[in-house]
């Protein structure tokens, strides 16, 4: 008895040793990491962080009197937005941390968080609705509320391309080869559309497309979904009377004081901006009269309070985010990390073009922000998110080279 004791207590401290042993390994790990960001694409970050300070800074103006109008606090959302900033950056570090490898270990734990969290708005009492949609919840024990489907974004990419990695290096079922990514990017089309979030819900089906031809996949499988699924489609459209009316932004003025209303005041708010902005003063009563100008229309809102050399700063900033991600797609030895890093850019190039275009009367108005300018904590966690792995695949890229001889 005594002896099975011993070697039972013996067995216990050598796990214990094991637990400390990985745990000071993952230690030793992520000081490793966090010691070679030099080594990584700090004009990157740098181009990230001046979008999110002048983000901040037109914020101040922007969000002034929506802040006053619900709560009486000149700067409440700004100082949300701060907070959600600090969240967000450390969110980008801990992807960009985070070994590669292990994101394709989890992968399929990922899918599912990605349809738990697409599904659980649809839970009454722990999904929220505003304005006819269901598109936040606070999880039932969160202070606050999330997005999900601007949440899952670099979680879909990594599941989507991953599969799509999949398929190229193993041998592998049918139904996981030529089916399974079909059916991710469709199923998460449709729940997303179903809340309904129709211009997230065409981001994410358009980058599925992107992927699928990126990584050489016979698009005859995703079109054969896809009009399995027209139904499904013609519902939520036929359903969603007010999706259909967006449409008429093509012709605002039939309806000034309806859903045309936001393009003319869009559009005045472009016209008016001149090149460095109108005088304060002048700013808080026009922005009174542009809806959501802190978020959905934050473009029109810059260029108003802030000029076209404003405006120009913002978009330039913007294209040397994209060039880096693209430079960093191009130096990658591994085929899905080059996948990734291509996706990241096409996402946040997309949903920047139809921020713009739609403030700018060439779209129908959605909710789509401008990364890292619009004012809201889910689309900065997911923006910083995708960074994170960006600058992941850069550390890959300098380690690569420092390895070479």
């Amino acid at each position: 008895m005594e002896s099975y004791t011993t070697s039972h207590t013996n067995v216990n401290h050598h796990h214990a040793l094991d637990r400390y042993g990985l745990f000071y390994k993952g230690l030793h790990h992520l000081k490793t990491r966090f010691l070679s960001f030099k080594d990584g694409d700090i004009v990157l970050l740098l181009s990230v962080a001046a979008l999110s300070l002048l983000g901040i800074a037109f914020l101040l103006l922007s969000s002034f009197n929506i802040s006053m109008k619900y709560t009486g606090e000149p700067f409440y959302f700004v100082k949300r937005q701060l907070l959600w900033l600090l969240l967000s950056f450390m969110v980008m570090l801990l992807f960009a941390l985070t070994p590669l490898n292990f994101f394709a270990k989890y992968n399929a734990s990922f899918l599912l968080f990605i349809v738990i969290l697409l599904v659980v708005v649809f839970v009454p009492f722990i999904g929220k609705s505003v304005s006819h949609t269901r598109r936040w919840t606070n999880l039932g024990i969160l202070p606050f509320f999330i997005q999900p489907s601007e949440i899952i974004k670099p979680f879909f990419l990594l599941v989507m391309t991953q599969y799509i990695h999949n398929t190229e290096t193993h041998d592998t079922l049918v139904l996981e080869k030529k089916i399974l990514p079909v059916l991710i990017a469709l199923g998460v089309t449709l729940l997303i559309a179903l809340e309904p979030d129709i211009s997230t819900a065409v981001i994410i089906m358009t980058t599925s497309i992107v992927i699928l031809i990126l990584g050489r996949f016979s698009l005859k499988y995703f079109l054969s979904g896809a009009i399995l699924s027209l139904p499904i489609w013609l519902w939520v459209l036929q359903n969603k009377q007010y999706i259909v009316n967006r449409f008429l932004f093509l012709t605002p003025e039939a309806d000034p004081a309806g859903s045309g209303y936001h393009i003319i005041r869009s559009l005045h708010a472009h016209k008016t901006g001149g090149w460095f902005g109108q005088p304060t003063e002048k700013v808080f009563t026009n922005l009174a009269k542009l809806p959501d100008a802190h978020n959905d229309f934050a473009f029109a809102a810059l260029t108003h309070t802030n000029g076209f050399l404003a405006a120009f700063i913002v978009i330039a900033l913007t294209l040397l985010v994209l060039e880096r991600g693209v430079r960093i797609a191009k130096t990658q030895t591994n085929n899905q990390y080059t996948l990734l890093a291509l996706a990241i850019v096409f996402m946040i190039s997309l949903e920047a073009a139809i921020h713009i275009a739609v403030t700018l009367g060439l779209l129908p108005t959605t909710g789509t922000p401008l990364p890292f300018i619009s004012y809201g904590g889910s689309s900065l966690l997911s923006h910083y998110a995708m960074i994170g792995l960006l600058f992941n695949l850069s550390l890959v890229r300098a380690s690569s080279k420092s390895n070479s001889p």
